[in-house]
């Protein structure tokens, strides 16, 4: 009786807990096709004039050979209309890519100074904004026909695409950018495209305004000339419906995802809906050709990989994306010398970094430590000096002011010191408020004693890894890269290793299909339709290949999560998984979580660990 009545007691709980796990499923309707994995880069692959592309090597055959990428977005600099260096920079990036199997694509950031309202490539200039002067629409087909001419003549494969102009409905005043109206982003699409067939390139598609879906606007009507759906006239009755010409000028509708994943999308829910209506009625190839992670405060890799996987995940399975690019792939890493006196500095530096400099003599009780410090933030770090530990005695401290607007801009301030003499290893520890990220150290001295540069720090301690030599300047930051390739140690970071892992096993070929993931659960959020207003991240994404499914599984929750899969393909599966309590690396591979096997296309009681990715090979696809 006794052990009836036990029974009868624990039946309840066994129900609820059983209830408790989340059922995970795969839809069985195939969505778009993937054409291109790729990268979105900005001046040789971000690593400036300066820098030839073929000392990267490593990174280059990281990137284009391993990562299972097939494009690469080129930016194509104004200066190619008239300067032959910057054209033979561009060549080099474009057979250093293709050399490799890669594909290409160019788009300039701003046609040349003359062709627009201000004679200035900048978008805009002393509050005044810059655009295409009227009638110059021909002048820019006519320039990147040449490119391409040249180009060719060069040996370098012709890319898939060009693009008229980047963000053409943003003004930056610090770097080139151009502002068009709508009207002119559909007469220059269809100059360009009479001007490409009239010199023998048919095959080179059109894909005009690589610019932000949704533009800056929280309004729908706030202004026309915003985001893509606007600038291409997609809306019904609009210029892609009306305009013929138009409409068989432009061969792919590219687009970028920033602010659809923010305040836009919560603000304007339907707006997803009405971009993915309006790009389906146009039947046209839809690549979304840059996107990163934007705040610049993160700073852990955990961070980095669930904001980029929501993301990619939401993009693949609600929006129809046939090609998907990340943007500054290796994060601006590569810069000259800044505005200081040696050109020598200590780049980014963040609360938590600590300088040791060993050895150092500080000469007879100097009352004065001089540094030559930037920052663009104004009293929100401050540097602490210590001798021979970095929780060691304390000797002065300094609450750094904004130096300049700029970050490499410097001054050159006082700590005083409490009495100090002889040799002693020295920390200069950055301390504050957290992820702000802010200074830069050019040098320091004893009041007028020898002036100690900033790279002859023999260690440096920090939450993070810290970047090697680069040139004469060191960058303290290498929390947002995929890669990072100093000459002599690459660096692949979590991220790099994610998108391996995706992009091989669901190749880039024609043949991976998106299929949605929907979760029984609101512990997981994730899309049946584009419409729901209620989701604007994705956990959950399926890429399905003749040789097996690849599910991408985000946990972002604290606890773990016991998940019921189904809908899948094959008899067993491989588990991948990276979590946030795995310690900062680099070249290491996601875990290897070992085999699952499936019954009928389901897998029963798969723990996901907290705030965790679980990537899900099969071994079968559709």
């Amino acid at each position: 009786m006794n052990m009836k009545l036990f029974c009868l007691l624990m039946l309840p709980a066994l129900m609820a807990g059983a209830s408790e796990t989340t059922t995970l499923t795969v839809e069985p309707n195939d969505l778009q096709q993937v054409n291109h994995w790729g990268v979105s880069v900005q001046n040789r692959p971000d690593w400036g004039a300066q820098w030839s592309i073929v000392n990267f090597s490593n990174s280059l055959d990281a990137v284009y050979k391993e990562l299972g990428a097939t494009i690469v977005r080129l930016n194509i600099d104004y200066d190619t209309y008239d300067k032959v260096k910057k054209r033979e920079i561009l060549r080099d990036a474009a057979l250093a890519a293709t050399e490799r199997g890669m594909k290409w694509y160019g788009v300039p950031w701003s046609p040349p100074a003359f062709m627009k309202t201000i004679n200035h490539v900048n978008g805009k200039v002393n509050g005044e904004i810059n655009r295409l002067k009227p009638g110059y629409e021909d002048e820019v087909a006519a320039w990147l026909v040449d490119l391409v001419k040249w180009l060719d003549e060069q040996g370098v494969p012709l890319p898939i695409a060009l693009d008229p102009q980047n963000e053409p409905d943003w003004n930056p005043p610090s770097y080139p950018g151009c502002i068009y109206s709508a009207e002119q982003i559909q007469t220059v699409t269809v100059e360009l495209r009479k001007q490409l067939d009239a010199a023998g390139y048919p095959q080179i598609l059109v894909a005009p305004n690589d610019g932000g879906a949704p533009g800056s606007d929280l309004s729908p009507t706030s202004n026309p000339n915003k985001g893509t759906v606007n600038m291409l006239g997609l809306l019904p009755g609009g210029a892609f419906e009306t305009n013929a010409a138009f409409r068989a000028a432009c061969g792919i509708i590219t687009t970028h995802t920033y602010d659809l994943h923010n305040n836009l999308y919560k603000a304007r829910p339907g707006y997803m809906k009405e971009f993915v209506d309006a790009t389906k009625r146009a039947g046209k190839e839809l690549w979304m050709s840059e996107w990163e992670v934007t705040h610049e405060h993160t700073h852990s890799d955990w961070e980095i990989i669930s904001e980029t996987v929501s993301h990619f995940n939401r993009d693949m399975s609600s929006m129809g994306f046939n090609a998907w690019m990340h943007w500054k792939l290796w994060e601006g890493s590569r810069f000259g010398a800044g505005s200081n006196d040696s050109g020598k500095c200590l780049y980014r530096i963040r609360r938590g970094d600590c300088l040791v400099y060993k050895g150092v003599g500080t000469g007879n009780n100097p009352e004065a430590l001089r540094v030559r410090i930037s920052s663009k933030e104004d009293k929100k770090m401050k540097l602490a000096v210590y001798l021979d530990d970095p929780d060691g005695q304390p000797v002065g401290e300094l609450v750094i002011p904004q130096t300049a607007s700029k970050e490499r801009n410097f001054q050159t301030l006082e700590i005083s010191l409490m009495p100090v003499s002889g040799v002693h290893d020295l920390y200069l520890k950055f301390e504050g408020p957290e992820h702000w990220r802010e200074a830069s150290l050019n040098w320091f001295s004893f009041e007028d004693g020898e002036r100690i540069q900033a790279e002859d720090a023999t260690e440096k301690i920090t939450v993070e890894h810290w970047s090697s030599m680069l040139e004469d300047c060191y960058r303290m930051d290498n929390r947002k890269k995929w890669v990072y390739d100093d000459g002599f140690t690459l660096q692949k970071r979590p991220l790099f290793y994610f998108f391996k892992k995706v992009w091989n096993n669901a190749p880039a070929d024609g043949q991976t299909v998106v299929r949605r993931m929907t979760s029984s659960s609101p512990q997981f959020q994730g899309e049946s339709t584009a419409a729901d207003p209620k989701v604007y991240r994705q956990d959950l994404a399926a890429f399905v290949h003749p040789d097996g499914m690849t599910v991408v599984m985000l946990n972002r929750h604290a606890t773990e999560q016991t998940v019921n899969l189904t809908g899948l393909t094959g008899t067993e599966a491989q588990l991948c998984r990276y979590t946030e309590t795995d310690a900062p690396t680099y070249n290491v591979d996601l875990h290897d979580a070992g085999c699952v096997s499936m019954k009928s296309g389901t897998v029963k009681n798969l723990v996901l660990p907290a705030e965790s990715l679980t990537i899900l090979l099969t071994n079968s696809g559709r």
